[in-house]
């Protein structure tokens, strides 16, 4: 009975050891790794005090050497009127991650972050990085689904100094030749209620994207 309990004991500290390990480790990696913010903001806050940007569930990613180079996601934060997103990564243009996105989006599909600049590429030759999930709107207590949204950075530094983001999913359509805005469609996550968010987004500017519009739908209607 103790030799049991000695190894009960023993298999505990070796588990709490792991664990206290493995969290170290994560955190001393993701020191190591560029930290790469990309903020949300509403347009017109006092429009619309309902809606909100409440999860982003991560299906995949692409880096230049994928797990030796990759922290993971925060995010949803809010950060005062805004809701940020982090990816922990190694910021390194590659035509790898840009032929990713490009078979996952048309490049009608999405926009890119120089919506001040004008000269950020719709077809990048290089991306840095690239993750692609389910972004979850909500909208007066309904949560609407935008499937397969890919956020990804862009390796071009020639305007304002930094990096450009680029923001896109199947159900988005870019609505002008700067490819700078698009009009997304998510459904309701409850496929019981018959009802659709239509998106306006715009790229104000390398990092930051306005949300201008928002207007819910039936789509029985349709």
């Amino acid at each position: 009975m103790n030799l049991n309990k000695c190894l009960i004991k023993t298999s505990i500290v070796i588990l709490l050891m792991t664990l206290f390990y493995n969290i170290s480790t994560a955190s001393e990696s993701n020191q190591d790794l560029d930290r790469n913010e990309i903020d949300f903001e509403l347009f017109q806050p006092s429009d619309n005090v309902n809606f909100d940007i409440t999860r982003f569930d991560l299906h995949a990613y692409r880096t230049r050497h994928q797990e030796d180079n990759w922290g993971g996601i925060d995010g949803p934060i809010k950060h005062n009127n805004q809701t940020r997103f982090v990816v922990h990564t190694d910021r390194h243009g590659t035509e790898t991650v840009a032929i990713w996105m490009k078979e996952r989006l048309h490049y009608n599909q999405y926009m890119n972050g120089f919506g001040t600049g004008g000269d950020g590429d719709p077809q990048p030759n290089e991306l840095n990085f690239a993750v692609q999930g389910d972004m979850i709107f909500n909208d007066s207590g309904v949560d609407y689904l935008l499937k397969d949204v890919i956020l990804a950075q862009g390796h071009n530094t020639s305007n304002f100094g930094t990096n450009n983001w680029y923001f896109g999913a199947i159900d988005c359509r870019t609505q002008n030749s700067n490819f700078n805005s698009v009009e997304c469609i998510a459904y309701a996550e409850d496929e019981s209620i018959p009802l659709a968010l239509r998106i306006t987004l715009y790229a104000y500017s390398s990092h930051l994207i306005y949300i201008i519009d928002s207007e819910v739908f039936n789509t029985d209607a349709y």
